[in-house]
């Protein structure tokens, strides 16, 4: 069996044995082995046994898998770390986790006294078969168990559903591992990730990547393609002594079929999906990024305006002289032969009174004609509770990490609420996962249609004094595409007076439609009279925070607003 070995790392000592005549390892191999008086115990869901003993072998990992992952700590913009604990260090040179560790443990059929129990294990093993490709957006299962001991009768292998966000790839397109937005909580490292389809079993659970800035998770699964090999060995060895036996060498006892990408996690999607993902590009600003989306043609991308508010020249019209807009198109970013392209653009319109974060941009060269793009259609029909999808470019720049990150993050949940104002849409909250670099981004649905522009997420304030907070990603807001009506006029003919017409239209104030958006309590709504037991209740407060997270510097401006 296999599980995380960071739990059991401290407890760990390296020694060197002699592989002795049977030629499975190298003549000398380091292994590693439990200090004195410690032992390891499992416990099996389903058999009424408290614990059974198990036995460890050795710890495998992988050195290229670490080094992809490794660089997506590295990022100047942002303080990056492996596990649940936001103290963690990422020091690349000692780490103290390492994300694609795990230990092979065996368990002793002469440890299983009941034979009822012997039969119950022999029902629940299965073969280390990993599916042949990892496709981003397919579903996938995590079954883990929580929070170690704490009550097993309540979280032992609990499941959770989610989707292949994105893939971390080494240069030869193998799939090392990737992220996902199913849901991990402490515990579930060493859990088994299996897709919904076929039940194959694809990926262990490891620690998370945690952003110290807003304090939240991305979600690790290591491919059992990227350890195969070292699981064999350390099998074959321990079949080697126990069987006093010559195992072969090239007959593996362990063996997955391969998970190479080759190009599918970036192909795999239907064509309305991939039209979707490849219309999402991603923006430059100055040192900074986010995402926005093509919606037309002519090159017209359209994007949040808060993103370009520190940029403005003093009279907030244009932007600086010094400031540069590019943008690089999802085709080319996932691409290691086009992924230096880059498109200069221009900002055409940004809100500045309205109460809609909206602004557009586009590519400078009109020859350039995007393939990939997505109309703004204000009929699409939308229901509550219906399947949506985010796609964006949250927290990793695809250029400052290396090869790991090619790619849009796609994460998938539903739309939570419709808020109308005199029956037309004017808000959309969802459940996807929205994180930093998401802004402008889109919300679109099953169909692959836009329904919704990324604006903002929802802030926990934990402490009002101090003004902590913590992002809420699961919580976000997006405007619906029927407020960006005004915008296909100017598209269709964008001459001065459609832009003066549109600049009229959209940053017209509207003091009730800005008061929704900063989550502001309704003036129809009458405060009740505050009593002792109410005030004895801690207070919490939800804010909406617009947040452009970029590879910046840490003097380059930086927005954290809460309207």
């Amino acid at each position: 069996m296999l599980t995380s070995s960071n739990v059991i790392r401290p407890f760990m000592r390296k020694v060197r044995h002699q592989s002795s005549s049977f030629h499975v390892l190298d003549a000398q191999q380091q292994q590693q082995e439990l200090v004195p008086f410690v032992s390891l115990s499992v416990m099996i869901h389903g058999v009424s046994q408290a614990c059974f003993p198990v036995h460890f072998l050795d710890m495998v990992n992988n050195v290229n898998a670490d080094k992809y992952i490794y660089q997506l700590l590295n990022q100047k913009c942002d303080d990056f770390c492996l596990g649940w604990n936001s103290s963690t260090t990422a020091d690349t040179s000692s780490p103290s986790l390492i994300p694609s560790s795990f230990a092979v443990l065996k368990l002793l059929k002469s440890d299983i006294k009941s034979e009822k129990h012997r039969r119950r294990i022999q029902c629940v093993q299965g073969e280390f078969r990993s599916s042949s490709v990892i496709q981003q957006m397919k579903s996938v299962y995590v079954v883990s168990s929580p929070f170690g001991i704490l009550s097993p009768d309540c979280f032992s292998n609990s499941v959770s559903k989610g989707i292949v966000s994105n893939v971390i790839c080494d240069s030869k397109y193998q799939c090392l591992a990737f992220l996902t937005d199913a849901r991990m909580l402490p515990g579930s490292e060493g859990g088994g990730v299996f897709y919904k389809s076929d039940s194959s079993c694809i990926g262990i659970c490891t620690i998370p990547i945690r952003s110290k800035s807003s304090n939240i998770d991305f979600n690790l699964v290591i491919t059992l393609n990227a350890i195969y090999r070292d699981v064999d060995n350390v099998i074959r060895l321990d079949v080697a002594k126990t069987s006093n036996e010559k195992v072969l060498k090239n007959v593996p006892i362990v063996e997955p079929l391969q998970c190479f990408a080759s190009n599918s996690p970036f192909e795999s999607l239907s064509p309305s999906m991939d039209n979707a993902k490849k219309s999402v590009v991603l923006i430059n600003i100055a040192n900074s990024w986010s995402s926005g989306i093509v919606i037309s043609q002519q090159g017209f991308i359209l994007t949040n305006a808060h993103l370009f508010a520190p940029f403005l020249n003093s009279d907030k019209i244009a932007l600086k002289t010094d400031v540069s807009i590019t943008v690089q198109f999802d085709e080319d970013t996932s691409n290691l032969n086009r992924n230096n392209r880059f498109y200069p653009a221009s900002l055409k319109f940004t809100n500045k009174t309205g109460p809609f974060d909206v602004a557009v941009i586009q590519l400078n060269d009109t020859s350039v004609r995007p393939k990939h793009f997505v109309s703004l259609n204000a009929m699409q029909p939308m229901k509550q509770g219906q399947t949506v999808y985010g796609i964006g470019y949250p927290l990793y720049h695809p250029m400052t990490v290396g090869t790991s990150i090619r790619t849009s993050t796609i994460t998938k949940g539903v739309l939570s609420k419709i808020v109308r104002h005199n029956t037309v849409p004017v808000l959309l909250q969802s459940s996807v996962l929205i994180h930093n670099g998401n802004s402008g981004g889109g919300i679109f649905d099953s169909s692959g249609a836009l329904i919704g522009l990324v604006t903002s997420n929802a802030r926990h304030v934990t402490d009002r004094l101090s003004g902590t907070s913590r992002l809420i990603p699961s919580l976000n807001f997006a405007l619906p595409t029927i407020r960006l009506e005004p915008l296909s006029a100017y598209i269709l003919n964008p001459t001065p007076s459609s832009l003066h017409t549109l600049n009229q239209v959209m940053n017209q104030p509207n003091e009730e439609l800005s008061s929704m958006w900063a989550l502001k309590k309704s003036s129809r709504i009458q405060p009740m009279t505050p009593n002792i037991r109410s005030l004895r209740k801690p207070i919490t407060t939800i804010t909406r925070s617009r947040e452009r997270i970029a590879s910046q510097p840490e003097d380059a401006p930086h927005i954290n607003s809460k309207l």
